[in-house]
């Protein structure tokens, strides 16, 4: 907090045993029953329209502002993790075809409806004790529960006081030579936009709410294993393209590597808080600092390798 960094929270709601005392205690805060692969497992979401659940949910989420007034924020997986709600990975298992949760009190939803009315019970408990405190949903994996490809539905029923967090290069379709390159992840690749996240901001620009980018610095998924690609050319598109859509906030590293202090984070901080300068020269003073003399072979070195991950034929899984 010295240095004006706050720090944001990602919550993974609980998945209860159907015989959970909360569930003996309070029957009906029992959400959907989620899908799992181990027979005789039945473990159960709390339930995201109940008003006995949603209380328990803004009661915690009030509590912890007030524990930890710096916190910045949070950021809400409502795709296919974390923050759960009845329509993520329910067992829809023999039931009729378009029923999309199991819950009793929420199959008859709108997934959409039931969704944003989720994340405005936490928002405005969040905003009850530190107002203006950025709550952002991510749609990450949405398509498990909703058929809507770009969440659009979703963002037009979301709520003041609550905004998007979204990639910029996640679930495109990339023309190469003779096949089509799916980026169902962060990418070395491709740069971005996406025709989804373009559709997105003009959803929430017309709506007024926050937008947060999703990025990576160092890595892609095409070569997750390693702490650093020196694909300087390709990272600095793909930076000019996250700035070009004017979010309100950037994260640039998701559990990866990438926050040690590689060249490509720092060429990120310039490309960032230095937009002025040109990339050319700012990686060009990098690798003269760096690699003296050498600094031209270098220079050739990392725009061979911007070139070469282009050739990487898919995202491995």
């Amino acid at each position: 907090a010295r240095y004006g960094v706050a720090l944001y929270y990602v919550p993974v709601s609980p998945k209860l045993n159907e015989n959970s005392p909360v569930f003996i205690n309070h029957p009906e805060v029992k959400g959907s029953r989620i899908a799992v692969n181990s027979p005789g497992i039945n473990i159960h979401c709390l339930c995201s329209s109940n008003k006995t659940s949603l209380a328990f949910h803004a009661e915690v989420m009030q509590n912890l502002f007030t524990e930890v007034p710096q916190l910045g924020g949070l950021i809400l997986i409502i795709g296919g993790e974390s923050y759960y709600h009845c329509f993520m990975r329910s067992d829809v298992a023999g039931l009729p075809p378009g029923v999309k949760t199991n819950c009793p009190a929420c199959r008859t939803h709108n997934a959409e409806q039931n969704v944003a009315g989720f994340l405005k019970n936490t928002a405005d408990a969040v905003h009850s004790v530190k107002p203006g405190a950025p709550v952002l949903a991510w749609p990450y994996s949405a398509q498990m529960w909703t058929s809507d490809y770009d969440q659009l539905e979703l963002i037009n029923r979301m709520a003041p006081g609550t905004g998007l967090f979204s990639e910029i290069d996640k679930d495109q379709l990339v023309p190469k030579n003779g096949y089509k390159k799916l980026i169902w992840d962060y990418s070395l690749d491709f740069t971005g936009p996406s025709d989804r996240i373009l559709k997105q901001t003009a959803a929430v620009r017309k709506k007024e709410l926050p937008l947060f980018i999703k990025t990576e610095t160092a890595i892609g998924l095409e070569m997750i294993h390693v702490p650093y690609v020196p694909s300087m050319y390709r990272w600095a598109e793909k930076w000019r393209n996250v700035l070009n859509l004017q979010p309100d906030g950037v994260a640039q590293s998701w559990m990866f590597f990438g926050m040690w202090g590689s060249r490509s984070e720092e060429l990120a901080w310039w490309t960032n808080w230095c937009p002025e300068i040109p990339v050319n020269e700012t990686m060009e003073l990098i690798a003269r600092r760096d690699f003296g003399n050498a600094a031209p072979v270098v220079t050739s070195a990392w725009r061979k390798v911007s070139s070469a991950v282009g050739h990487i034929p898919c995202i491995p899984d």
